[in-house]
């Protein structure tokens, strides 16, 4: 029986989610000069990302080589290339928390749950009915009582009716 922990409040009553988060990403709010500057000097650099911004680095990949690949092609290149370029890197840093996530899949994996997690075109044109103005969604109007209808609705218009995950 595989049981599911529930989730539970910080024991520090004076956790700030907002220093956290710039503690662990930074506080740089307009990276883009930065990387113009290094599309000039050309497409990629033997240097960390993070301490090129003027952040700490991770400490999970202290030991290994970084490169900033900013040019549009060589991106391309890099993503293409499975064998060379791997996901699987990511168990390092992101797998410490998430384990094994969509983010740290190689194909044919990744593609395929992916698949999953994006809705498709077709079915959001389907939902698009279902949307109030003001940006509340069907979920606000749920939260209000208003059932029924939007309900199944919702449902037969869900990109996820129907698909099953194969292990």
């Amino acid at each position: 029986m595989n049981a599911v922990k529930r989730l539970e409040d910080f024991e520090d009553a004076d956790f700030d989610p907002f220093v956290a988060d710039e503690a662990m990403f930074g506080a740089c709010l307009d990276p883009y000069p930065k990387l113009a500057a290094l599309r000039d000097k050309g497409p990629v650099h033997a240097l960390n990302y993070r301490v090129y911004m003027g952040e700490y680095p991770d400490r999970t990949s202290n030991d290994v080589e970084h490169f900033t690949v900013v040019g549009y092609d060589e991106v391309a290149a890099r993503l293409r290339d499975l064998e060379t370029f791997s996901n699987k890197a990511y168990m390092r840093n992101i797998g410490i928390s998430f384990g094994r996530s969509v983010s740290t899949m190689d194909a044919p994996e990744h593609p395929r749950f992916r698949k999953i997690r994006h809705h498709d075109a077709r079915a959001e044109a389907r939902l698009r009915p279902f949307r109030r103005k003001g940006g509340q969604s069907v979920v606000d109007s749920l939260a209000f009582g208003q059932r029924g209808v939007e309900i199944r609705a919702t449902l037969r218009a869900s990109p996820l009716r129907g698909r099953r995950v194969r292990g």
